[in-house]
């Protein structure tokens, strides 16, 4: 069976890093897996990997509970 392939995007604002530190991370997991791409974050010991890090896990959350979100 073809899974569909599902896309998601999310927004970090308002982090003061800058943004050549995020593109640098953003380049380790581009074209990866959503696991992949969460446990290359974990093991990055940079602040940017751990902010990568939540956006990432939130889009994941915000796709699989889209109810939730509207009734906050």
């Amino acid at each position: 069976m073809n899974n569909p392939l599902i896309c998601a995007s999310a927004t970090s604002r308002y982090i003061r890093i800058s943004p050549t530190k995020i593109n640098l991370i953003l380049d380790k997991i581009r074209n990866k897996s959503y696991l992949e791409a969460l446990n290359i974050l974990k093991q990055i010991p940079q602040k940017s990997g751990a902010v990568v890090w939540q956006t990432l896990y939130l889009s994941l959350i915000h796709i699989s509970e889209p109810t939730r979100l509207l009734s906050i």
